[in-house]
């Protein structure tokens, strides 16, 4: 028998394995049908790309019904420390909804990372998250934008919402890399390891290689969103600014990653954005993946329609 229909019978031996063992948790990753019930965590200070992926759900009630919007810690040249960052982030949110026109619950995260996989601070967008989850009588669709302290928090504060979420956070590189490590992971490393570790149902859409094909250039963005409304302005003249930015006084070919749409996207329309069934990898203190065939499932992209999504968005913004 050769390797190729060796590797397939063993993928299929796991795959019932884990039909088995894991009925629930397989039935909370199914790809989301229907309209669904959807909270948002968000360091939407930090780049541009989670004001689009907001704007994208709330612009899409059809399909999302946004239940509230928790601000997430951050930090880097715009935020010296997490608890900066987490009230820019706020702030933030504020001014997409009210360039959007529409009204939210917004509420505060954490002011600071975890300090072990046993740490759960509490926060007025913890304390809400554990609340809608336990009362929850259908899945509740938590996207996470940042590093995810805000879900890692509440799901070691009250274990029982791992049964009641079900996950989608844009995080890591792809598991047969030699590093991890991107910008969410590394930012706290004991919040990224509970996802991977807690069993809750995640959709873990990979920042490199994927994500990061959601790329658009400022000619795109002044084709389709410029003058369309005061929300679309501002994204717009957003990115516009990474580019001066960046060209240091000379025209150069440039594309800026809209990495979040990648989640509204596949929240949106999972065809958007394929994804596969996998063994949670295990994340490293020094940031890479080991690996554990028997581990429990989780979902993680592997293809993105970047075209297909950027156009639904750009027909939202301009309606």
């Amino acid at each position: 028998m050769n390797r190729r229909r060796l590797l397939q019978l063993g993928s299929l031996a796991w795959a019932s394995a884990q039909a088995q063992d894991h009925a629930g948790l397989l039935a909370r990753l199914e790809l989301p049908k229907g309209k669904i019930r959807l909270v948002i965590d968000s360091d939407a200070y930090n780049e541009v790309d989670d004001a689009f992926a907001i704007a994208h759900a709330l612009l899409s009630p059809e399909r999302c019904e946004v239940e509230a919007i928790y601000a997430g810690p951050f930090v880097n040249k715009r935020a010296e420390t997490p608890k900066e960052g987490m009230q820019q982030s706020y702030d933030e949110i504020l001014k997409v909804l009210d360039k959007l026109g529409q009204k939210a619950t917004v509420l505060k995260g954490s002011t600071r990372y975890l300090r072990s996989d046993s740490d759960g601070p509490r926060s007025p967008a913890v304390d809400d998250l554990i609340e809608r989850a336990l009362a929850a009588t259908e899945p509740l669709w938590v996207a996470s934008l940042g590093c995810p302290t805000n879900i890692a928090a509440a799901l070691i504060a009250e274990p029982r919402i791992v049964d009641k979420i079900s996950v989608i956070w844009i995080g890591g590189q792809q598991h047969h890399s030699a590093s991890a490590n991107d910008y969410n992971i590394g930012q706290d490393y004991f919040a990224s390891k509970t996802l991977f570790d807690s069993g809750v149902a995640l959709v873990e859409v990979l920042g490199y290689l994927i994500s990061e094909q959601m790329r658009t250039t400022t000619w795109e963005l002044e084709r389709f969103m410029k003058g369309r409304s005061p929300l679309a302005d501002y994204l717009y003249e957003t990115v516009v600014g990474y580019y001066n930015d960046r060209r240091e006084g000379e025209d150069h070919a440039w594309s800026k990653p809209i990495w979040d749409l990648a989640v509204s996207g596949f929240l949106l329309n999972p065809e958007w954005v394929a994804t596969q069934i996998t063994p949670s990898p295990i994340l490293r203190p020094d940031i890479t993946w080991d690996h554990d065939a028997s581990r429990h499932p989780i979902r993680v992209s592997t293809r993105v329609e970047r075209d297909a999504i950027f156009t639904d968005l750009f027909r939202k913004l301009a309606a």
